[in-house]
This record gives structure tokens, sequence and C-alpha cells, in this order.
């Protein structure tokens, strides 16, 4: 979903890791296969799902040595140059006008979910009213 929203904005965004990423995961989302721009993790227990994203539309000027020197200090392997951010691809684009797409594209994803949902249950309900003696 995000990556259609990039997309729509000009990036070419793509679902899978960078090789030598950080937080490498093969949910992560990057700029044609060459930078890191949102890490995604997921947590699953009995009754609840957790789905966490963070995007970096603008990559802060300290984020890339931050992460050379924590990844350097647990002594595991990392390429500072897959650190990406929206912005890099589309200079001047505003935090505004990427959470408006994804939010959009999220209400759009929500609202399709609910009517089919609804159909789903509309369409139970008559079937249940059908065996109905």
């Amino acid at each position: 979903m995000v990556a259609e929203c990039l997309s729509t904005l000009g990036v070419d965004a793509r679902v899978g890791r960078v090789p030598g990423e950080y937080c490498d995961g093969e949910f992560s989302l990057n700029d044609s296969g060459r930078t890191k721009l949102m890490g995604t993790g997921q947590r699953i227990v009995v009754g609840g799902y957790l789905f966490s994203a963070v995007l970096m539309v603008h990559r802060p000027p300290h984020a890339t040595a931050a992460l050379s020197d924590a990844y350097g200090a647990l002594g595991l392997s990392f390429d500072p140059a897959t650190v990406g951010a929206v912005a890099d691809t589309l200079p001047g684009v505003t935090f505004d006008e990427v959470r408006r797409s994804v939010l959009q594209r999220l209400l759009n994803g929500l609202a399709s979910i609910c009517i089919a949902t609804e159909t789903e249950s509309l369409s139970t309900g008559r079937e249940k009213m059908r065996r109905t003696p």
C-alpha cells in the first residue's frame, strides 16, 4: 500500500530487503532496490496483532552515523549507503504530502474492507435466513 502511494508521487518503491540494510526484513520498502525507505515489524499473539512501520521521508542529519555506530557496537554488518529517504528521490517533497497520500490510501482501503465485510455479513445472513425452517 505504501509502495503504491510513493509510486504515485514518483518514487520507484519496491517491497523487499536491500543487501546490507539496517534491520533487514523481507517487507522493507526500498527505492529502486538501492536504499531502504521503510522498515516494518509485526507481532502476533493470541487475541492480538500489531503491525508497525517507519517511513523515512527526510533523512535526519545524524541518522546514518547513528546506525553505523550502533551496528558497529553490536558487531553487525551494515552498509551506510543503503539508508534512504523519500526526499532523496523527490527533493522538496513534504512530510504532509507523503502523509496525505498514505492516509488517503489507508482510508480507501479501510472503506473497501468495511464494504466487503458488510457485504459478506449480509450474504451470510441471507443464507442463514434461507436455511431457517
